[in-house]
């Protein structure tokens, strides 16, 4: 059986392990983040702290049989809550340090301008990152992941997902327009290459909260 559903704190263990699977050798958030190894780790481990249970937030996990194969984090408006953002913000300094947590600021402020220039309504707006598929999974599962995460970004009352690509990987790139995503012209961004994408949520299958 398979069905989309929002993680939990029980869901973090193999949701991490997911993430540092797939974000382990990806050169282009490593140009970004300027992370390596169990730094990644460390990272996806806070963010899936930070995420998780916000009000302003949904991690969604593709689960197959009852084991979870994919994830993708969707944060909304005022996200995240303060008292979260600071035991973030501690947990980042306290395990990687200044100079990393530095590179993630930058980060943020980098995604921030890519996506102010096309003046949306931000309380209608899913910033969605982190789109993780285990190998487990096949590749057939994409697709039906992002189908069904438009569907419960439609029900939480957003009219658009938008995200940052690697605009050099030109499957990534292929992959996404193939699914009616706009993409954006390649831009400068953090030492890489990227480009933004957008598209219109949908009514769909129940997602299970």
């Amino acid at each position: 059986m398979t069905r989309v559903r929002v993680l939990t704190a029980e869901d973090r263990p193999r949701a991490l392990e997911i993430a540092v699977r797939c974000f382990g050798a990806n050169r282009f958030y490593q140009k970004v983040l300027g992370y390596c190894g169990g730094e990644y780790s460390a990272y996806w481990e806070l963010m899936f702290d930070l995420a998780i249970g916000d009000a302003s937030a949904r991690v969604y996990g593709l689960d197959l049989d009852g084991q979870i194969h994919g994830v993708l984090v969707a944060t909304f408006d005022r996200f995240p809550a303060k008292t979260r953002a600071a035991r973030f913000l501690a947990g980042l300094l306290l395990r990687l340090g200044p100079r990393r947590t530095l590179h993630y600021f930058q980060l943020v402020r980098a995604y921030d301008r890519a996506h102010a220039a096309r003046k949306h309504d931000v309380s209608r707006e899913a910033r969605c990152f982190g789109l993780m598929i285990a190998s487990t999974a096949g590749a057939r599962f994409g697709p039906t992941f992002i189908r069904e995460i438009r569907a419960a970004l439609h029900r939480e009352g957003k009219t658009f997902g938008t995200g940052v690509i690697d605009a050099a990987d030109t499957r990534l790139v292929h992959f996404y327009r193939r699914l009616g995503f706009s993409i954006s012209p390649p831009f400068v961004f953090l030492g890489g290459s990227a480009s933004t994408i957008e598209i219109a949520t949908s009514p769909g299958p129940r997602t299970e909260t």
